[in-house]
């Protein structure tokens, strides 16, 4: 409860965090749907036998 008081207090006093944390969580899903690919990537060449 603490943390989440204190994150609140932030984004009522500078209304650039919450661009800011949307930017982060985009960066997050970008990431893992890079990892995601690539593992992809990587089981079509075993299964392709190369």
């Amino acid at each position: 409860m603490t943390i989440a008081r204190k994150s609140w207090k932030k984004r009522t006093i500078n209304p650039y965090f919450g661009s800011g944390d949307k930017m982060i969580s985009l960066a997050k899903i970008g990431v893992k749907t890079y990892f995601v690919i690539l593992s992809l990537i990587l089981i079509l060449r075993i299964e392709g036998g190369d």
